[in-house]
């Protein structure tokens, strides 16, 4: 990692703060690492943001999602910035944008297909995949 890195990270760290969905923990570990990256790159003060901040062409990590997925035995479908989650096979199924990381929750009707849940981020997807799914306990499968 060199200094543009160091200073790429501090600013991403900036963004992790109360009122965007993080936990107290995690805002507090960002503090750190953030203040390790100043200490071991020498930058004396936060890299200001307004004026000339990096543009960052972001690329959607799946990681977590497929994460998410596996604890309800549901397994992640990936194709270019867009994923997908067949909850049951042909009956409903889970969208995911990963730029915007906006998911949606659609169920066949005789209609159509009919919205019947939305949300931004993983950890929605994760309350909302808990009251929905029965997740898949691996100890319950016969061998």
């Amino acid at each position: 990692m060199n200094l543009e890195d160091a200073i790429r990270k501090v600013r991403l760290l900036e963004n992790v703060r109360e009122g965007r969905g993080f936990t107290q923990a995690e805002i507090d570990a960002a503090r750190e690492l953030s203040q390790r990256l100043m200490t071991q790159f020498s930058i004396r003060e936060r890299p200001a943001t307004v004026g000339n901040p990096i543009r960052l062409k972001r690329t959607p990590s799946w990681e977590h999602w497929e994460q998410i997925a596996g604890e309800f035995g549901l397994r992640l479908h990936r194709f270019g910035k867009r994923a997908s989650i067949a909850i049951i096979e042909g009956k409903h199924v889970i969208s995911i944008r990963g730029e915007s990381e906006e998911w949606t929750a659609q169920q066949s009707s005789a209609g159509g297909w009919e919205s019947v849940g939305s949300g931004n981020g993983p950890r929605a997807l994760q309350t909302y995949l808990a009251a929905n799914v029965v997740r898949g306990y691996s100890f319950l499968r016969s061998r």
